[in-house]
């Protein structure tokens, strides 16, 4: 599939030109305060090497570049933020994974395929950091690919809220289920916490919170707070992506 993305681009830059020419052209017919809300670093973006070293994700900056549409300018925005939440070290761990695709690693694709999926479907700015500290959590072999995917489909099931709320719990919650009920429940759909009716054999007292959040939240948990996520802001308004 990547293969015959690369190769219509190689085929169509004139195409592609002139698809970026429209975009630039429905860019100044919006509001004046969309805009600069929608303005990716197109350049740094381009030009970063973890970007360059995972075929899937350069291919689809190249079609997203075109700029046809305020989806393809979101996405582009969501990249960005994503590279923001790198450590420096992710251009070396990235070389290695980029090494394991091109030697036909068919793991490895899968996991490119999934964090470009991820980041396309994230309905929240601020996810793109979290999938990044995820990203780089694989790359480290802290989690595995299949942890990984389990982790973004979480990410992308969850609202941005409430995995902020989550993570600000820290790996070593203290307290009773009971007083965090609502985000418990509200994060029960995607694997991160437990559900009530999970703890209805337990007595004494009730459930606490770290007895509520099972290991996948406790990864989750973990790699954000060594990333810096746990209830990071960002300054930026209008975060949330409303693709509809």
């Amino acid at each position: 599939m990547t293969r015959g993305i690369l190769a219509r681009l190689r085929k169509l830059p004139a195409w592609l030109k002139r698809l970026r020419d429209a975009g630039m052209e429905e860019k100044s017919k919006l509001p004046g305060f969309i805009a600069p809300l929608l303005e990716p670093k197109l350049d740094e973006i381009v030009d970063d090497p973890v970007v360059k070293m995972i075929p899937a994700l350069s291919s689809a900056v190249k079609i997203a570049e075109a700029g046809l549409s305020v989806r393809d300018r979101l996405f582009l925005k969501k990249i960005e933020r994503f590279l923001s939440g790198l450590e420096p070290t992710a251009g070396l761990e990235a070389q290695r994974f980029a090494e394991e695709i091109r030697n036909g690693n068919v793991q490895a694709s899968r996991t490119a395929q999934t964090l470009l999926l991820a980041l396309d479907k994230a309905d929240d700015l601020d996810k793109a950091p979290i999938l990044a500290a995820l990203f780089q959590a694989f790359l480290r072999g802290e989690i595995s690919s299949a942890e990984f995917r389990r982790l973004t489909a979480a990410v992308n099931s969850a609202i941005i809220d409430d995995l902020r709320e989550l993570a600000e719990l820290g790996p070593n919650p203290v307290g009773d289920a009971k007083e965090r009920s609502e985000l418990i429940e509200a994060l029960n759909h995607t694997g991160l916490t437990g559900s009530a009716s999970d703890f209805t054999l337990l007595i004494d007292g009730g459930p606490t919170l770290d007895q509520a959040i099972p290991p996948l939240g406790k990864t989750f948990v973990r790699i954000l707070e060594r990333q810096g996520q746990a209830g990071q802001t960002t300054g930026e308004s209008a975060s949330s992506v409303d693709e509809a």
